[in-house]
C-alpha cells in the first residue's frame, strides 16, 4: 500500500485525469490493477472532550487531500508520496503499514519509496540506478 498527500482534491483529480483514471471529474478508483481509497482531510490530533462531551481542545486536521493506493504506483505522484508508520485506514488483509525503509530492498532504483527517500539526494540516486542496471 502506498499513502500519498496532495495539497487538495483537485490537483488529485487533474493528476488521475492525466493518468486516464478519471474523467470530467469522475474517479474510477477500482479496477483489475489498481485500487484508490479516498480519505480527503485526516485527523492528525485528536480533539479533547470532558466527561460531558463538551470540547476542551479542538481536533487538529490536516486538510490535504489524501489517498491510500494499492497497484502500480504512478511515478507522477513521486512527489505526493508520504510514509504513514500508522495509518488508520488499511486495506482488508493486509495487516500493518508500508514497508519500513530497513525492510526495502534499496536496490530497485524505480521502487517509489525508494525515489521517495533519494529525492533529496542525487547522487545516492544515481548509484542505485547503476547498481540497478548492471
Amino acid at each position: 500500500m502506498y499513502c500519498y498527500r496532495f495539497p487538495d482534491e483537485a490537483t488529485f483529480i487533474t493528476s488521475c485525469e492525466a493518468l486516464g483514471w478519471a474523467s470530467e471529474g469522475v474517479l474510477t478508483a477500482y479496477t483489475h490493477d489498481r485500487a484508490i481509497d479516498v480519505l480527503g482531510p485526516v485527523q492528525t490530533t485528536p480533539g479533547t472532550y470532558d466527561e460531558e462531551g463538551v470540547e476542551l481542545t479542538p481536533p487538529v486536521i490536516d486538510a490535504r487531500h489524501h489517498i491510500n493506493f494499492q497497484g502500480e504506483a504512478p511515478e507522477e505522484w513521486d512527489e505526493y508520496l508520504v510514509v504513514a508508520n500508522s495509518p488508520s485506514r488499511i486495506w482488508a488483509g493486509r495487516p500493518g503499514a508500508v514497508p519500513s525503509t530497513d525492510v526495502l530492498q534499496l536496490t530497485d532504483p524505480l521502487h517509489p519509496y525508494v525515489r521517495a527517500i533519494n529525492k533529496h539526494s542525487h547522487v545516492e540516486t544515481q548509484a542505485l540506478e547503476r547498481r540497478g542496471s548492471r
